[in-house]
This record gives structure tokens, C-alpha cells and sequence, in this order.
């Protein structure tokens, strides 16, 4: 059994047995195998600093969220669960027009990752690396990109991978203490 707490990011509880006869040690562990989860929220921290930290990861693929509703002139986005800015039950509106109807064009044609994004926007639009990057930033934190280690109800196995890769601040557990 486990719960997440209030004020932590772990906790654990354990499945114990007390001994009413005995004096002393009267507590006993059933069950000694460790056992953790971590919590969406965690693992949504990490997806948000891999977004922010988008030039270190350029061979990412991006899709484009697949809740969105396209229009002729706009986006419209319903949030549903999570998002790093809004409220569950928030609708966005985007003008779609312009740079973000070419992104959107693209993402309809095929996928690409963030160098290719990245390199069609300096060639085509002339923009520099870090204009380009920052919008790019914008359109995944405003979830309309998603890149393809998106935490779902599935699988975070390729997130997992991409977290060990992070920053030591991530490396709390080593893989191989993980059973």
C-alpha cells in the first residue's frame, strides 16, 4: 500500500501485525518488499523542465495534441487533466494564423522533431536559434506540441529513460535499486 503526502514527494506504509501477548517488540512486519510510485505530479515536474531545457533534447519527436480542435481561424484547446498554466475545464483560443498555421500545416503533413522545427523556422521564417526555441517552448507548454515522451496512463518508460539522463538533482534512485 502507498499514498502520496501532503508535503512530500514519496511515502510509503507498511503492513504490519502487533502481538497483543507480547510486551516488547509486539510490532511485526508482514510484508518487508519495497515498493514506491511516483507521482504524476513529480513526473509531470520533470516533462516541464525537459520542455524548458528543449535545446538539450533536439532529437525528441513532437506531435501535435490530438485534442485540438482546428478550424479555419483558430485552435481551440480543452484542458482535460493535466496543464502546467491552467485549470482543468479552461478552453484556449489560438489565432490560427500565420506562423502558428504553418506549424499546425506541418504537424498535419508528418511528424518532425525539435531540430527539424527548429531548423524550418530559422530558414523559412528568419529567426534565430533562440527565437526559434522559445516558440517552440511556447507551443509545448501550452500543450498544442507534445513531445513523444509525454507521461500517459500507458507508459513513462521512455520518460524514465530520458530522466536518468537529467540532471543529478533527478537521480534519487538508481535503476538497478528499483524492485
Amino acid at each position: 500500500m502507498y499514498r502520496a503526502t501532503p508535503y512530500g514527494t514519496f511515502s510509503g506504509i507498511r503492513n504490519i501485525e502487533i502481538d497483543k501477548k507480547k510486551s516488547k517488540n509486539n510490532i511485526q512486519i508482514k510484508n518487508s518488499k519495497k515498493d514506491f510510485s511516483i507521482s504524476s505530479e513529480y513526473i509531470f515536474k520533470i516533462y516541464n523542465d525537459i520542455c524548458e531545457m528543449a535545446e538539450k533534447f533536439q532529437s525528441l519527436n513532437i506531435c501535435l495534441n490530438p485534442n485540438i480542435i482546428i478550424t479555419n481561424n483558430n485552435l481551440t484547446l480543452n484542458i482535460v487533466g493535466e496543464h502546467p498554466f491552467r485549470r482543468e475545464g479552461e478552453t484556449i483560443y489560438i489565432s490560427n494564423t500565420g506562423l502558428t498555421k504553418e506549424i499546425i500545416k506541418k504537424f498535419q503533413e508528418k511528424t518532425a522533431n525539435i531540430y527539424n522545427l527548429k531548423t524550418y523556422l530559422i530558414n523559412s521564417k528568419e529567426l534565430s536559434e533562440i527565437e526559434s526555441l522559445n516558440i517552440i517552448k511556447d507551443f509545448l507548454n501550452e500543450r498544442i506540441l507534445y513531445l513523444e515522451i509525454y507521461p500517459n496512463n500507458f507508459s513513462t518508460q521512455h520518460l524514465e529513460e530520458i530522466i536518468f539522463e537529467l540532471n543529478p538533482k533527478y537521480m534519487y534512485f538508481l535503476k538497478n535499486q528499483i524492485y
